[in-house]
């Protein structure tokens, strides 16, 4: 059986590692910000598959570790990338869908005058 009051502090933890906001998480997996608390608060014990696989992309770890099945939080790493590169991904994550479209556009402009030069 799984433990609701780990998973909740799994939750916080991972979130606040990454810097985000009880709204920013929210918005990030579609639902309220007292939905996300009452996640980290144990109070809803059966959390379901999509929203933990939302929850895990959105704060960089594994679904199986805000399960409890792993302690290896699993976080998302490129292997051969620099630091520099590794704090792109990171912020990326950190954006809303808005955020990250905006980034992805701004990142091909500069690439395709990158080819003109």
């Amino acid at each position: 059986m799984m433990d609701s009051k780990e998973i909740g502090r799994r939750i916080r933890s991972a979130r606040e590692a990454v810097g985000l906001s009880l709204s920013e998480v929210a918005a990030k997996i579609g639902v309220h910000k007292s939905t996300v608390l009452r996640y980290e608060n144990g109070e809803i014990s059966k959390v379901k598959a999509p929203i933990i696989e939302a929850l895990a992309l959105s704060l960089g770890v594994s679904p199986h570790y805000l399960m409890c099945w792993t302690d290896d939080p699993g976080f998302h790493t490129v292997p051969d990338a620099t630091e520099r590169e590794q704090e792109l991904l990171d912020l990326f994550r950190r954006l809303s869908p808005a955020g990250q479209a905006t980034m992805l556009k701004l990142a091909e402009e500069e690439a395709q005058k990158g080819k003109t030069r």
